[in-house]
């Protein structure tokens, strides 16, 4: 394992961890997940609700400037070169359930490792249909994702 891999998967790991508890731990997390779930209510709350988006907004292009600088180094750059990134994103959103940080988290490493062992062990070619496979099982299995509970109705 090279040592620029290593660097990119910690810092990748304290940009999750940071972003975690900024959501979890912080009164403007509190309020993000607030005008997530209700904005009129939590506009009624005194949560200043184009402020939180404009900061929302922000917080997602700085992460995804991030990921693109640690992606650079270590894939070839090219024009296109996050369509598979992207495509891979909302794999892991699905994998992991929609709104559930964590298990976005825990679902980029399950496709992650699933993906080197199936090229590992089968080919290198299946790569990415070996990911593709696990979230077609996973939406056929578990439509709202592995890590996340089924709503309650009544």
């Amino acid at each position: 394992m090279s040592p620029l891999r290593v660097f990119v998967f910690a810092v990748s790991g304290l940009l999750i961890l940071g972003a975690h508890l900024l959501l979890a731990r912080t009164k403007l997390g509190r309020a993000m997940r607030a005008t997530f779930q209700d904005p009129d209510t939590a506009a009624l709350m005194g949560v200043g609700i184009e402020r939180i988006h404009t900061i929302a907004f922000a917080l997602g292009a700085g992460l995804a400037a991030a990921a693109g600088a640690l992606l650079g180094p270590v894939f070839l750059l090219y024009p296109s070169m996050g369509d598979l990134a992207s495509l891979k994103a909302f794999s892991v959103v699905i994998l992991g359930g929609l709104g559930n940080f964590a298990g976005a988290a825990v679902g980029g490493l399950v496709l992650g490792v699933a993906e080197e062992l199936g090229a590992g062990y089968v080919s290198s070619g299946y790569r990415d249909a070996v990911g593709f496979v696990i979230i077609v099982l996973v939406l056929l299995l578990r439509p709202s994702g592995l890590f996340t509970r089924a709503e309650r109705v009544g």
